[in-house]
């Protein structure tokens, strides 16, 4: 799910179904609750600087040219959200 970092709203509506990871454009930190239910149930929060828009036309212009059904790339995909994101400054920035 793509949303704005302000809208805890949609993160917590998201969080309430089959999310695989929410993705919050404005470069702002999710609310304490926000990041405390995402651990909860493993999803990860990823943060950018873009507006949703930009963020969601970058998205489909990666799909677009990747295709998630092959596994070795999904598992590159994996590997690069893992090294690139770091949950544990999230966390500790956030009091979690």
């Amino acid at each position: 799910v793509v949303t704005g970092g302000d809208r805890s709203d949609v993160q917590l509506a998201a969080l309430e179904t089959d999310t695989n990871a929410l993705i919050l454009t404005g470069n702002l930190m999710p609310r304490p609750i926000v990041v405390s239910k995402a651990d909860e149930l493993g999803v990860p929060v990823i943060l950018v600087k873009e507006d949703t828009l930009t963020t969601v036309e970058k998205a489909e212009h990666l799909y677009s040219h990747v295709r998630v059904h092959e596994n070795q790339k999904v598992e590159h995909m994996r590997e690069l959200l893992e090294q690139n994101i770091d949950l544990d400054y999230i966390y500790k920035s956030l009091g979690v």
